[in-house]
């Protein structure tokens, strides 16, 4: 497993990599934890690379919405396998951590837009799938759909 983070503004992004099972559990949930003792409020995790997700790793992500809703702050999960977007719904746990499609519509979502595009081995786009750097995020008019529990950002 691979763990990434980048932050922007008050923003942390985060992608893991491989799989977060009970031998990487550990590992991701030291990394979480050290940039929540910071002043990380607002967390966006991209998970398009995680290939299996062990009740060891989605303890790593309940720690991790706990711990920031009593912040007062939010996560949020984005780009989910089908197998992992399977085991948050059996659990419930879809009810609990907002999930969306993808890291895009995260930033639709929370009114948020990218200050600068640019292309990434050759892909156009914000680069994140790839690399876990290079988005940049700026406060817009914050949306909120009523479809879901996704609250504003602000960077």
């Amino acid at each position: 497993m691979d763990i990434n983070h980048v932050k922007e503004g008050q923003i942390t992004i985060i992608t893991i990599n491989g799989r977060l099972d009970a031998a990487a559990a550990p590992v991701a949930d030291k990394t979480i934890k050290k940039l929540l003792k910071g002043d990380c409020l607002r967390m966006l995790v991209d998970f398009s690379k995680l290939d299996y997700l062990s009740s060891g790793g989605l303890r790593v992500i309940l720690g991790a919405a706990k711990e920031l809703k009593r912040k007062g702050g939010q996560i949020v999960l984005c780009s989910l396998p089908n197998l992992v977007r399977e085991i948050f719904e059996i659990s419930g746990f879809n009810s609990v951590v907002p999930i969306a499609e993808s890291v895009d519509s995260v930033i639709e979502q929370m009114g948020l837009k990218p200050v600068q595009p640019f292309t990434n081995s050759g892909v156009q786009g914000l680069g994140l799938r790839s690399s876990g750097l290079g988005l940049r995020l700026t406060a817009s008019t914050p949306q909120v759909h009523p479809t879901n529990r996704v609250q504003p950002l602000t960077a």
